[in-house]
């Protein structure tokens, strides 16, 4: 009988210790029992001896100490308990813990709990996933709702600006000329705010206008000498230009946003250095915030100051909109998240390195690829010549105010201009009088089913038609680039974007006409 339990014992150890999570039994004053061999793991201790009878309060993060021993507590109540927790285990590596506990009654005495018994799981790669979740939708609700405010804002600078440029071309007393002028400053300094909203918003697709790198580098040299101040250093340090194109302004903006971000992290006197230089291997030791995308090679940019320094815990936040740790800077928030959402758009890679107290270093990657190497001279945007005849224009606005100012803006410039704010309305009105129409604008976002993407597909081949937005590109209007103008536009922008579509138009009618 006796080596029958004995045998029993010994194949009931051999099943826990089997077992792929970690089973351990605790006494009232918090200390180690019994623990498993994948318990044992997860603490670091190589054998039970090493850490038999020590108190588990060692391996608890101190934030968690006190909620892990009402735990413990309420199980020698006779309570079961789920709770999660955080240890440091005996090798440094910092763990997030679930463990589900009951009480173990002495076998003599049913009333006396003797033993906790707890089965504890690892959950430190599902917390690390659910924050990156949490993370993600937090963004992509931050982005739509950035893109809808910047949508809005536009609007609103359209009627703004609109206004401005009736006054202006209706104005004959010179008084007036300054006020208008001040108006039109303040409204460029308003639209630069939108754009930066929508160039992190969803469905951001960048600027077309490519530029070679050193083209970029040598603006950017001529520009930091305006903008930084005389104490700090910057340092230029270039190997040979390399044959890569990019987006002229996104990565203007890009390289701005990182070398003033590099300039606020220093307080009173340092040195900014920006470092290119070509790479064959990615060096893992860096901290990735984007990871690039495969090449052979890369294209390495990196921004390095000798300033504050950022905590490791801040780093992935400091790339999310209106977030800033620097008190020493009042700023919008949306440079590193401007920087972030470029260069995820295009696969290129981030990497940040810092030490508090020291500086910091952000480091893009560019995937050399056949896209981005210079083969073939950039394309030139064709010369237009101004529209001289006065034009049959259709114009489809369900905003009012901005409806009602382009138009009077049209009429000024002796163009005969027919309103809707139902875009089924003027579709209507459209198909009855094609042959009179010269010219149709229209919003993108409208109440109802038709879209103004949706009358462009319709009628850009036929008559032409100028697609009018306040928001990012998306992918709605993908392939439509050269029939938009963004809000808030210039009479004149108008104008000259109605040139070019008749032009084009006009060449696609004679092509088919037999």
């Amino acid at each position: 009988m006796v080596n029958s339990i004995e045998e029993e014992n010994a194949k009931f150890k051999a099943i826990i210790s089997s077992i792929t999570e970690c089973i351990k039994s605790v006494d009232k004053n918090y200390c180690l029992i019994d623990m498993n061999a994948t318990g044992l793991s997860l603490i670091g201790a190589s054998c039970l001896f090493d850490v038999q009878g020590q108190s588990l309060l060692d391996l608890i993060v101190p934030e968690h100490r006190e909620s892990f021993k009402r735990g413990v507590d309420k199980v020698f109540k006779g309570e079961i308990i789920d709770q999660e927790f955080e240890i440091i285990s005996l090798d440094g590596t910092r763990r997030s813990m679930h463990q589900i506990a009951v009480p173990y009654y002495n076998p003599e005495n049913p009333h006396e709990v003797v033993e906790m018994v707890a089965v504890t799981r690892d959950v430190t790669a599902k917390k690390k996933q659910d924050a990156t979740l949490a993370q993600l939708k937090r963004n992509e609700l931050i982005n739509s709702l950035s893109a809808g405010i910047a949508h809005d804002f536009n609007n609103i600078l359209g009627v703004i600006a609109g206004n401005a440029e009736l006054i202006s071309m209706r104005n004959s007393n010179p008084a007036i000329i300054k006020p208008t002028q001040s108006i039109a400053k303040s409204i460029d300094r308003a639209q630069n705010l939108t754009n930066k909203l929508l160039k992190f918003s969803k469905g951001y697709q960048g600027e077309n206008t490519l530029a070679p790198f050193s083209e970029v580098l040598a603006d950017m040299q001529q520009l930091t000498e305006e903008i930084i101040p005389s104490n700090i250093n910057v340092n230029w340090n270039l190997e040979d230009s390399p044959p890569i194109n990019v987006s002229k302004h996104d990565f203007e903006d890009v390289l701005l946003n990182l070398l003033l971000n590099a300039t606020a992290a220093i307080k009173k006197h340092g040195t900014v250095s920006l470092d290119v230089r070509e790479v064959f291997k990615i060096d893992n030791e860096k901290h990735f915030v984007l990871q690039p995308s495969h090449s052979k090679s890369y294209l390495l940019i990196e921004v390095i100051d000798d300033g504050m320094g950022i905590a490791p815990e801040l780093i992935e936040d400091i790339f999310l909109p209106f977030k800033s740790y620097n008190k020493k800077e009042k700023g919008s928030g949306l440079g590193l998240a401007i920087v972030y959402s470029y260069l995820e758009s295009k696969n290129f890679g981030l990497s940040v390195n810092s030490i508090v107290g020291e500086g910091s270093t952000f480091s893009i990657w560019i995937p050399y690829n056949d896209e981005n190497t210079q083969k073939q001279p950039l394309r030139q945007e064709k010369a237009v010549g101004d529209i001289t005849q006065s034009l049959n224009i259709i114009l489809v606005d369900d905003e009012k105010e901005l409806q009602d100012t382009t138009a009077a803006l049209l009429e000024l410039k002796k163009h005969h201009v027919t309103k809707f704010s139902v875009a089924s309305e003027a579709v209507d009105f459209i198909e009855m009088n094609r042959d009179m129409i010269d010219l149709i604008i229209t919003d993108e976002i409208m109440p109802g089913e038709i879209q103004g993407h949706n009358i462009l597909e319709s009628y850009k081949d036929k008559i032409p038609t100028i697609l009018i937005t306040g928001y990012a590109d998306n992918e709605k209007m993908e392939g439509y680039q050269n029939y938009i103008v963004k809000k808030p536009f210039s009479i004149e922008e108008l104008l000259q974007k109605a040139s070019l579509i008749i032009q084009e138009v006009r060449l696609i009618q004679k092509v088919r006409s037999p």
